[in-house]
């Protein structure tokens, strides 16, 4: 799952809603630190009510993605959209898998913002009033180890809103050739914007389902 799908639910509750962030920001800052849950336990028995809320929104993310990744929409979204993106390729060395998976992932996000406008803006406005150097000092005190950059790092995604690119294809082919690069993948070109195009009423078909599977209740 992606930022606002993981968030939207929790919007009004701004370290909850961070934490629902972070795994994914600390996969760019620093790939090799996870968030286990047997560390979030044992931080949880230390922290005060600012860290805990913090620490509920990452166990958030992480039983999102359990849900969301096991339910079979999921499999059959992702079985539909890779049927879309493998000739795209036309041979670059991208897995064909982690970039259907990704893409499945960026256009729920976009077809829920276009859903859920007021709750974007709520969204951002949650974001924006953490302190990103309290937010990486508390994921340093989770983690047991500091997690340097972060609150650059956070300063950045507030004020890029990546989110409102995902409704543009040629924007958000933009934002996957900036996760390419991260990744020392390479780029994709500009054809690959047909790919997009064609999943994402796919994706859309398949948008109800795949947010019932994160608790039933959506």
């Amino acid at each position: 799952m992606n930022y606002f799908a993981h968030a939207f639910r929790f919007v009004g509750r701004p370290r909850f809603v961070t934490g629902t962030a972070l795994p994914d920001w600390l996969s760019v800052v620093n790939r090799r630190l996870r968030f286990r849950p047997q560390r979030l336990d044992q931080a949880a028995h230390q922290a005060d009510q600012n860290v805990l809320e913090l620490i509920a929104g990452v166990k958030q993310h992480l039983d999102d993605d359990r849900r969301f990744h096991n339910c079979e929409a999921f499999s059959r979204c992702l079985v539909a959209v890779l049927q879309e993106v493998r000739p795209s390729l036309n041979g670059v060395g991208i897995p064909p898998v982690f970039l259907s998976h990704l893409l499945v992932e960026v256009l729920l996000d976009a077809q829920l913002v276009q859903a859920r406008r007021g709750d974007v803006a709520r969204y951002y406005a949650d974001l924006e009033s953490v302190d990103p150097d309290w937010t990486e000092w508390a994921a340093g005190v989770i983690l047991g180890h500091p997690v340097s950059g972060l609150g650059r790092f956070i300063r950045l995604f507030c004020r890029e809103k990546i989110l409102f690119d995902y409704a543009d294809s040629e924007c958000l082919l933009r934002r996957l050739n900036q996760v390419m690069r991260r990744l020392r993948l390479p780029n994709l070109s500009d054809s690959f914007k047909n790919a997009v195009e064609a999943s994402r009423p796919i994706v859309t078909a398949h948008a109800k389902e795949l947010l019932q599977a994160l608790d039933g209740s959506v």
